[in-house]
């Protein structure tokens, strides 16, 4: 879903992030996530994406499975979504990405949605695969260094939370 929401960020002029969520566990917390039971549920994720889009004052957070709706003030978003106390292997990460580059870049065919057997995990998306082949682990993985910058929480609320920092 980000990958087709990116493309509308691309065009010249606009200030736009993709944001990669995970850890080197690859399991991450999330509060207020439409999977959850509930605000105060956390949803643990291998890896999770979002948008940050400058708007001329401040940062928005674009995540289409947040319960507070599908944008957001980036501050707001980040003290809903993220508990300091949570514990240490559940702790995110962020891998952060221009959206032009993400969206030229990444490629996948979801063979990490299918079991050892080939069958679905969960119902596929309905929109087409992204690219041939896969490259997908280059951006989940946080113990691979490749891709992007990767920030800590505090890292992440400094650049795009602080409400002080523009592109």
């Amino acid at each position: 879903t980000i990958w087709q929401l990116c493309a509308d960020f691309t065009a010249p002029g606009y200030h736009a992030t993709v944001v990669f969520i995970s850890n080197r566990q690859a399991s991450v917390a999330l509060f207020n996530q439409l999977a959850g039971s509930g605000p105060n549920a956390a949803v643990v994720w291998d890896y999770h994406v979002i948008l940050c889009v400058w708007d001329e004052s401040r940062w928005q957070v674009i995540d289409p499975d947040c319960r507070l709706g599908p944008a957001l003030d980036a501050h707001a978003y980040i003290k809903a979504s993220f508990n300091s106390a949570i514990a240490a292997g559940l702790q995110p990460e962020f891998r952060l990405l221009p959206a032009r580059e993400y969206c030229e870049t990444l490629r996948t065919d979801r063979r990490h949605m299918r079991d050892a057997r080939g069958g679905w995990l969960s119902p596929p998306p309905s929109w087409p695969c992204i690219g041939e082949g896969s490259n997908l682990v280059e951006f989940v993985d946080f113990n691979r260094r490749e891709r992007g910058e990767l920030l800590d929480l505090a890292g992440f609320e400094a650049r795009f939370g602080s409400g002080k920092s523009s592109p």
